[in-house]
C-alpha cells in the first residue's frame, strides 16, 4: 500500500474534526499540514497562509495558501502552488466550485501571469474535504 498523507494519524484526526458547515479557515490547518508533509521545509519548501500578491483591479489579493521553493543558490523563492479553499457544507454546489476556480485563476494570473521563463504553476480548489486540481 502506498503511503500518503491520510496515513498520518494527525491528518486523519484533523480531517475528521472538520465541521459539516464550518468556515473555510478550518481547512487551512488541514491543508497547511498536508502541504508541509508533501513539501518539507528541509527541502527548501515554505507554505504561506493568506499570502499577499499583486493587485487586482486596484485591490490587493490574498490566496489562501501559496507554496514556494527556495532552490540552492537562488535569492528568491519559486512560487509554484496555490490552494483556494471554500467552506464545508457546499461541496455539491456547482456555483461554489466555479467561484473557487475563478478566484484561483485570478490569483494565478496576478501572481504568475507576467513571469519571464515561467516554470510550472499548479492550483488546487478545495471545497470542504474535497479538492480538484
Amino acid at each position: 500500500m502506498a503511503f500518503n498523507y491520510y496515513n498520518l494519524p494527525a491528518i486523519q484526526q484533523e480531517i475528521r474534526r472538520v465541521p459539516r458547515a464550518g468556515p473555510e479557515s478550518v481547512l487551512y490547518g488541514v491543508w497547511n499540514t498536508i502541504l508541509t508533509w508533501q513539501f518539507p521545509v528541509q527541502e527548501g519548501y515554505v507554505t504561506r497562509p493568506q499570502d499577499r500578491h499583486t493587485s487586482q483591479a486596484g485591490q490587493n489579493g490574498f490566496s489562501d495558501l501559496h507554496t514556494y521553493q527556495y532552490s540552492p543558490g537562488q535569492r528568491r523563492a519559486d512560487k509554484f502552488l496555490v490552494v483556494q479553499c471554500k467552506r464545508t457544507g457546499l461541496e455539491t454546489r456547482t456555483s461554489v466550485w466555479n467561484e473557487g476556480v475563478q478566484q484561483l485563476n485570478q490569483y494565478l494570473s496576478a501572481t504568475h501571469g507576467t513571469r519571464l521563463n515561467p516554470t510550472p504553476v499548479y492550483g488546487i480548489v478545495a471545497v470542504g474535504v474535497y479538492m480538484r486540481f
